[in-house]
């Protein structure tokens, strides 16, 4: 049997004593900062701390931790909660693959690793090897990879590395077959991808900083450049900036025929201008308006010749799919291909000559097939209810992957046969033995306007629901981000120790 090591709630907060101690908190200086602002006062007298380089800052963070650190220390089940914790985590994760030529690249951590390793599976004969890893990029395992793109070949991909969590990255390229780097290195790259387009691709960075403010100088000038292979980063082609508006981002995607150029840009989180080219060639790009308004969220999935499928909530707080003629992209001209529905479009994938779409009901993922025209072939039958992603892929993919979460069980990858509709497991993270059964369970409440809202409540097999059981309720709701099902160490120690996890499906998130 596992050991349920945590310690239940009730005695958690018996520990009165431990709480009431009083803690002496480091002194921290005020300053006379006085700022106007429309004829307004402000006292900010804490501005000293926003200086990260300053002895001062440093001396004031160190003294925080210290005493942080002073205080968990005493706590006297804090051990056994990180231990079993530790063990909950220690299970194989899988990111989703993708398919490069003969080889299939895929993201895996052990379970303890800091950073997943990438690895080669070829698809020839089965070899696997590792790929890229990024454990032996730094001593103290704070440098991640992620994989942003592949050459039209699928010889080359395209990787970041981000030092310690900053947004700052460097791109690299390696060849996918042998795994050696090129010499090629972008610098200053921030918020991009990877488009490539005859030897080279398209990527978006930032001016390089001045020394000494790499991390606090305000980002400005966001831009698109063009790389060519084996040239000099300060050789790379300006292809789009707004002098005008510097805190606006932009990004550059290719539709997979290589005809046209997508732009997009935004101003935040939310809401987009999207502008075209024609793609004969890399210089003199001409974009033109295709979708603006930055108050609406649209993005192209791919082209039907002169023509764009888009993924858009104009007329449709629910999202639909429509055909787009940029020579007369009226939103009155907008034609339906997947109309909109009592249930959230949630995206749209174009792969294997079809169309992938995902709905979402109650929270909870489901996904059809269509016809590039529209039409309806089959609804896919998951294994589960829950969250999905995936489904993406080329014109000519004969296979496409997909991640298949829940609150109770990690992760699956499964493969979809496009010609069949047969779904496979492809990784599957083992079951421990004698695991403490779960049950995750949907209910709904009424706020207090009368709108239906969804909960999620996960909790032990059998566990008696009397009113007496302790209960960590959580909700977000931001940036139209659902909390869908997944998997969560932290939510299993709770429930698996007679505590419920409620989960609260906020109107904010989608």
């Amino acid at each position: 049997m596992i050991k349920h090591i945590l310690l239940s709630t009730a005695i958690i907060f018996s520990n009165v004593q431990l709480w009431s101690q009083q803690v002496n908190y480091p002194l921290t200086n005020k300053v006379d900062q006085l700022d106007n602002y429309h004829g307004h006062e402000i006292a900010d007298p804490f501005r000293w701390l926003e200086d990260d380089n300053s002895a001062a800052t440093k001396a004031w963070v160190i003294s925080q931790n210290e005493l942080t650190q002073s205080y968990m220390q005493r706590i006297p089940y804090r051990d056994k909660i990180r231990d079993r914790l530790k063990e909950l985590i220690n299970y194989p994760r899988y990111g989703l693959p993708s398919i490069a030529g003969d080889y299939i690249i895929y993201a895996k951590n052990e379970g303890l690793q800091n950073q997943a390793i990438y690895y080669r599976e070829d698809l020839r004969n089965g070899a696997t090897e590792v790929l890229l890893d990024p454990n032996k990029r730094s001593l103290d395992g704070t440098v991640s990879a992620s994989i942003i793109g592949f050459s039209q070949d699928k010889k080359y991909m395209n990787y970041l590395l981000s030092k310690s969590g900053s947004d700052w990255q460097e791109m690299y390229i390696m060849e996918v077959a042998s795994g050696k780097n090129l010499d090629d290195k972008l610098e200053w790259v921030k918020f991009t991808g990877a488009s490539w387009f005859e030897n080279g691709f398209f990527y978006a960075r930032y001016p390089k900083p001045e020394p000494g403010k790499e991390l606090t100088a305000k980002s400005e000038y966001h831009a698109i450049y063009y790389h060519t292979i084996g040239e000099p980063q300060s050789e790379d082609q300006l292809i789009y900036q707004d002098i005008e508006n510097p805190l606006r981002y932009h990004s550059l995607s290719l539709t997979e025929d290589r005809r046209y150029a997508l732009l997009y840009i935004s101003r935040g989180t939310d809401g987009s201008d999207i502008y075209y080219s024609a793609l004969n060639k890399i210089s003199g790009l001409k974009f033109e308006p295709l979708i603006t308004g930055f108050d609406h969220r649209s993005s192209v999935i791919d082209n039907e010749g002169d023509q764009f499928l888009v993924r858009t909530d104009i007329g449709a707080s629910n999202y639909r799919l429509v055909l787009v003629d940029p020579k007369n992209s009226d939103r009155s001209k907008f034609r339906n291909i997947i109309p909109e529905g009592s249930n959230l479009l949630e995206s749209v994938s174009a792969a294997g000559g079809k169309l992938f779409v995902k709905h979402m009901k109650d929270v909870a993922h489901y996904v059809s097939e269509y016809s590039r025209d529209g039409k309806l072939l089959k609804e896919i039958k998951l294994p589960a209810i829950g969250s999905v992603s995936g489904f993406g892929g080329e014109k000519d993919s004969k296979q496409l992957f997909f991640v298949l979460n829940s609150h109770i069980t990690p992760p699956t990858i499964y493969k979809y046969d496009v010609s069949s509709g047969s779904i496979t497991p492809h990784f599957k993270a083992e079951s421990r033995e004698n695991e403490v059964e779960l049950v995750s369970e949907q209910v709904f409440f009424q706020s207090k306007d009368g709108t239906r809202v969804p909960m999620f409540l996960i909790y032990k097999k059998g566990l008696k629901k009397d009113g007496q059981r302790p209960v960590i309720l959580y909700g977000y709701g931001g940036f139209n981000i659902s909390l869908t099902p997944s998997y969560d160490a932290f939510t299993r120690a709770i429930a698996e120790n007679d505590g419920i996890y409620a989960i609260v499906n906020l109107r904010g998130g989608a």
